[in-house]
């Protein structure tokens, strides 16, 4: 065999033993350190969302104390684009036209083609709620451009409205949640979780209540969507009621991809002591739902709770994998999960934690991690800090992941590698599904199974 023939047999032999290991050496790689997103870099920067589509461009979302836009006199919601190599896609854009108050803790979804809509809180509203806070909602193409007019997304009006969440399916039907202070069914006692569909050109359905169970608060929403289209609701339950097994428990419902609610109220977590709240939601491909949440009990690994809970569920609500523990970093808090799927079932579990088993040890300050899991709820490497920027605070991640199961991470960061030193600012970090090698071209190349 000649020499050339048997270098290229051994980088296969090596390359198949490598995947043939499985994915304890398939380890996610950065293709950066950080980069800081927002261009408007004066007082605060906070409250991230991202979404993305298959073939990896996203975008991500968060609140701005001011604008370089018209809305300069509080809290507005901001915008960028990147494409799926990570590169700035046009220049950061504010997001609503109503500029009266604050507009703060928006959320993104984003479709298969690109286009993505983002909702949000707001102290009034250019449409009919004058009363407290509002739910709106702006719609874009994939260019950036509006889609429309700035909308408001609730109708039912007494009371508060806050504390929005959106998932957009592939073909462009989106559902939005969130907490409202009463509600026009059967739950006016406290808070209800309430919902509204809305077609690809914007077209709204009628509002809904997703709770069934109405005894005490229901509130802080999240939701996902799966590759049926279809959702799964939750969010956290607070108050006693012989229907549910833990009264301060992760609740959840399936809403079908027409708007309606549809089998029943359901309990994430299989854990009951302690305060379970907090839960984020991703669907896969193949029609399941993961659950993250912080648990301030746990059943362990972690005995210095918070811990990061998680749970997949198939598209009737039953059980894939039941609950586990994500953090295995176990000192300190940790905090604020989110999760994001690829279509194969792949998934990934991120949040804040208070300490590090990695570089960003600093007393009494947070850092971002992750863990990624195949789809059988494998763990395929080991936690994950994501920041290389250690100073102070780095907290309240989200993140989004592709087809392929590359992901990119984002977060408020106390400073920054680049020009924001003026408070907290928005950073992103992208990996690769697999690893690089030191054999990329311009950043962009990495290994992939497939082998010549």
């Amino acid at each position: 065999m000649h020499d050339g023939q048997t270098s290229l047999s051994a980088t296969r032999v090596l390359v198949s033993l490598l995947f043939l290991a499985g994915g304890a050496l398939a380890q996610p790689s950065p293709q950066d350190r950080e980069r800081q997103v927002n261009t408007f870099t004066s007082s605060a920067q906070s409250f991230s969302g991202i979404a993305s589509e298959p073939q990896g461009s996203f975008v991500v979302v968060w609140q701005s104390l001011g604008s370089t836009g018209s809305d300069t006199s509080l809290f507005s919601i901001q915008a960028q684009r990147y494409d799926r190599l990570g590169r700035k896609a046009g220049s950061q854009i504010q997001v609503n036209t109503f500029t009266s108050g604050n507009q703060r803790l928006p959320s993104v979804g984003m479709d298969a083609q690109g286009r993505f809509v983002v909702v949000w809180d707001s102290d009034g509203s250019s449409g009919g709620d004058t009363s407290l806070r509002s739910i709106q909602g702006q719609r874009f193409a994939a260019d950036g451009s509006l889609l429309g007019a700035q909308f408001q997304v609730n109708t039912y009006t007494p009371g508060e409205q806050y504390a929005a969440a959106v998932a957009k399916a592939a073909d462009g039907h989106f559902l939005v949640v969130w907490t409202s202070a009463g509600s026009p069914q059967d739950d006016s006692i406290s808070s209800s979780i309430q919902a509204r569909r809305f077609d690809v050109d914007g077209g709204g359905g009628s509002q809904f209540q997703v709770n069934s169970v109405t005894s005490g608060p229901q509130e802080l929403p999240a939701v996902g969507v799966n590759g049926e289209g279809d959702f799964l609701v939750s969010w956290k339950h607070n108050g006693a009621d012989p229907a549910i097994e833990d009264p301060l428990s992760v609740q959840a419902r399936r809403v079908a991809g027409s708007g309606a609610p549809t089998g029943v109220q359901f309990q994430v977590n299989s854990y009951t002591a302690g305060i379970q709240t907090l839960p984020a939601v991703a669907g896969d491909g193949e029609g399941n739902f993961l659950v993250a949440w912080r648990a301030d009990q746990a059943p362990g690994p972690d005995v210095d709770p918070p811990a990061i809970e998680a749970a997949v569920f198939n598209s009737l609500g039953g059980t894939v994998i039941g609950e586990f523990q994500a953090n295995t970093y176990t000192a300190g808090k940790q905090d604020n999960p989110r999760v994001a799927m690829s279509a194969d079932g792949d998934f990934i579990v991120a949040w804040s934690g208070d300490g590090s088993a990695g570089s960003d040890t600093a007393p009494g300050s947070y850092s971002v991690h992750a863990q990624r899991y195949d789809a059988d709820g494998t763990e395929r490497d080991p936690e994950l800090q994501a920041n290389s920027w250690t100073t102070s605070d780095q907290k309240l991640p989200a993140v989004a992941m592709d087809a392929a199961g590359n992901f990119v991470l984002v977060w408020e960061s106390t400073g920054s590698f680049d020009d924001d030193s003026s408070g907290t600012s928005i950073q992103q970090r992208r990996f690769d599904g697999l690893f690089r090698d030191g054999f990329e071209s311009n950043g962009t190349s990495r290994w992939s199974q497939t082998v010549p």
